[in-house]
């Protein structure tokens, strides 16, 4: 049965695009003009050197898979019983033949056999050329048989009868696929006039013109319609990576990591995308060759040289982990902290990628340790502090961040929490000796803020504690005697006196307080000084 409303053909185009549908009973039909000549627009040469690599294929694929989605809601809908017939208007004419043709159309399409859906639909069409429904029924039929051309055809005349957004949005991708095929065909001229003929906006069919330009080999024109898409969707990934290639195939056979521009904001919006892990492939293992160069100028320590390969890398290789992990271990080394925290920043937003988050989560603790030493040496106690929290959020387990916090809360005289930390790294397996001296200048202050406070049973124990962690400080061995005078010891006082002198021989205190000492008297004790007195 013959069927309505297709569209025209070119004889240029007719052997190219021959319709799989069994009810034509003619090849099928071009969309464009019969008036094209073929040849190139604005004085193309496609005997140029073309540009090979787009993934037509990839492209095809993507758009079949949206319109196929599209559609599926309204075809399992138009399968389910007599509801759906009320979104058909029909004529008076023959309403119930068209009716019983419809569940019949509806029957086939559920079981899959589209060539007699097609047929009753052909036949409806015969009564009733007025059913708008119809015809969006029949091309959606004829896009399942891979018939393009046809399904552009009733789709057009549906919206003839009758405007619908969704037929309009179906009709343009399938616009857009039929341009791909012209393009991969070598039919630009033909892209081109399709494109003419349909009233869109649509960023597509610039897009589309682009294409076609490039397959005929003219680059610049293709580069200013990509800019046209540009201007519309800055964020179009797809026009994106066409850039991006177009670019690259105008260096030559170098490439310049300038050019990469456009990979990287595509890679920044899908890093999925295939043809992004594609190039990602590429630039990878020049980066890793900078990144080798730059270990190789660290050993002969040549830091500038390094500085620069890491650079050339991270220009081919945005944010690679390893460059960034190791120009901040440079920048921290010197003391440049606030650019090694940049660095590690980045790095941490793909450290899970490579494996390297515990490298990243350590270098960053360093920093903030090295930041946090930096502070304490300019007596800013209280930001040191806060600086070493930030190291322990990534390195908790580290007994040196511990011991420098515990060195900041003595300087602070907040004693307890520096000795809390203290501890707490000799249980992290700190190195003991180091740990133990700090133990006991802690202990060493406490006492003296005991003895000052008239607490001289309690200074004389901080002392003793002092002295248990480090036996070689003669002012806690002095201080100790006078705690001892205080309450009375006067032997104690006395040992703790001599042990000054063993330590240190010219003590000055030690030594004035041993020749106010007489074994014979016991000595008074009063304000720093002794007063002897017979038999006190």
């Amino acid at each position: 049965m013959e069927e309505e409303n297709k569209e025209p053909a070119s004889e240029q185009n007719r052997e190219k695009f021959s319709s799989p549908s069994a009810m034509e009973t003619e090849k099928s039909k071009s969309l464009v003009d019969d008036s094209q000549d073929g040849n190139d627009p604005d004085g193309m040469d496609q005997s140029e050197e073309m540009i090979k690599d787009y993934n037509f294929d990839e492209i095809n694929r993507k758009n079949k898979e949206e319109l196929a989605e599209s559609i599926q809601s309204d075809q399992e809908s138009s399968v389910k019983g007599n509801d759906n017939m009320d979104k058909f208007i029909f004529s008076d004419v023959k309403k119930q033949i068209i009716i019983d043709r419809l569940h019949r159309a509806n029957d086939f399409v559920e079981v899959g056999d589209l060539e007699s859906a097609l047929c009753e639909f052909n036949k409806i069409l015969f009564y009733d050329k007025s059913i708008a429904e119809a015809y969006a029924e029949r091309a959606e039929i004829y896009l399942k048989l891979c018939d393009f051309s046809s399904a552009i055809a009733n789709f057009k005349k549906a919206i003839q009868l009758k405007y619908k957004e969704d037929w309009e949005k179906k009709l343009n991708q399938l616009y857009f696929l039929k341009g791909l095929g012209l393009i991969e065909e070598g039919y630009c001229n033909d892209v081109l006039n399709l494109v003419k003929t349909i009233e869109s906006d649509d960023i597509k069919f610039i897009y589309l013109r682009a294409l076609a330009y490039i397959k005929a080999g003219n680059k610049l024109v293709a580069l200013e319609e990509i800019e046209k898409c540009l201007e519309k969707d800055p964020n179009n990934v797809e026009v994106l990576i066409l850039k991006g290639k177009l670019l690259w195939s105008n260096s030559g056979s170098k490439v310049y990591p300038s050019l990469n521009e456009y990979f990287w904001k595509a890679h920044a919006i899908n890093p999925d995308h295939t043809e992004v892990v594609e190039f990602l492939s590429i630039m990878k293992p020049k980066a890793e060759e900078k990144y080798q160069e730059a270990l190789r100028n660290i050993f002969k320590k040549n830091i500038s040289a390094a500085f620069e390969n890491i650079s050339q890398g991270l220009e081919l290789f945005r944010d690679m982990p390893k460059l960034l992990l190791l120009r901040a271990s440079l920048y921290r080394e010197q003391n440049e902290c606030q650019k090694a925290l940049n660095d590690l920043e980045r790095a941490s937003k793909f450290m899970f990628v490579d494996g390297l988050e515990h490298q990243v989560n350590a270098q960053i603790g360093l920093t903030y340790n090295t930041m946090g030493i930096s502070l304490f040496s300019l007596g800013k106690y209280h930001d040191s502090v806060t600086i070493f929290n930030e190291a322990l959020n990534f390195m908790d387990q580290d007994p040196g961040v511990y011991i420098n916090r515990g060195d900041a809360y003595r300087e602070l005289k907040k004693f307890n929490l520096a000795l809390s930390d203290y501890h707490y790294a000799l249980d992290l397996g700190g190195q003991g000796p180091k740990i133990n001296f700090r133990l006991a200048l802690t202990h060493y202050a406490l006492g003296v803020n005991c003895f000052n406070e008239k607490d001289y049973e309690g200074a004389k124990i901080e002392f003793s504690r002092s002295i248990d962690y480090n036996s070689s400080m003669p002012d806690v061995f002095v201080n100790r005697a006078k705690a001892c005078l205080e309450l009375g010891l006067v032997e104690s006082a006395y040992s703790d006196i001599e042990r000054t002198l063993e330590i240190q021989p010219d003590h000055s205190l030690a030594n004035s307080m041993i020749q106010n000492f007489n074994r014979e008297t016991k000595p008074l004790f009063q304000n720093g000084k002794f007063l002897s007195f017979k038999n006190y």
